[in-house]
């Protein structure tokens, strides 16, 4: 295994502790958006949107252009479902696969989409979604 694959399997464990603390207990779903620079490194995060008890709104456009304007590698992006189930929805795929295609277009890589409930998640990446 070389140093790029050990250092992104520390960072995707780093990333997964960061979002459960900041919304695995939230009772309403928050979208949270992690960028990294070329080496895995935390460059930026923050809380894109809270919406409701079952929806967060997911703006593909914001996300990039943040991305572009801190010269992010890649993004990594999560939201919570305070319902306790962790199976992604059909919108939350379709989303999912807009932000990997459209951070693909512009040189950025979406490198997963954490589902987190308060006892489990779901990762895109871990599921081959991503």
């Amino acid at each position: 295994m070389n140093d790029g694959a050990i250092a992104s399997i520390f960072c995707l464990k780093e990333i997964f502790d960061r979002i459960l603390k900041a919304i695995g207990q939230s009772r309403k779903e928050s979208l949270r958006v992690i960028y990294l620079d070329r080496s895995g490194h935390l460059i930026y995060e923050y809380i894109q949107d809270c919406g409701t008890i079952d929806r967060v709104p997911l703006y593909v456009r914001e996300i990039i252009k943040q991305g572009l304007l801190i010269d992010a590698s890649s993004i990594a992006i999560s939201h919570n479902h305070p319902s306790g189930d962790t199976e992604p929805s059909k919108e939350d795929e379709d989303n999912t696969l807009t932000l990997a295609a459209t951070c693909e277009n512009v040189g950025m890589k979406l490198i997963d989409h954490i589902i987190v409930t308060q006892k489990s998640h779901f990762s895109f990446y871990d599921s081959g979604l991503l």
